[in-house]
């Protein structure tokens, strides 16, 4: 008798397509507390903080940056 016009099983299916079902339906966190939202004086300064540098913060292009190495590598040969 020849097993393949048979069904896979479950431990036949690959890994992706159970990973895949778990992204379609993400677990819910059943574990939580009415203060999870509440932050510390502490944690909402270093919020804060972390949000203003983020809000000033100015990207660097890598160009510019691998430019400057270079001239530097050169004057020094």
């Amino acid at each position: 008798m020849s097993s393949d016009n048979t069904a896979p099983t479950f431990e036949a299916l690959p890994n992706k397509v159970v990973f895949k079902h778990r992204l379609m339906n993400p677990a819910k966190n059943h574990l939580s507390s009415p203060t999870d939202n509440i932050m510390s004086p502490c944690t909402q300064k270093l919020v804060a903080q972390r949000n203003s540098k983020i809000q000033t913060f100015k990207p660097r292009s890598l160009s510019n940056s691998f430019a400057e190495v270079a001239q530097g590598k050169d004057g020094e040969q």
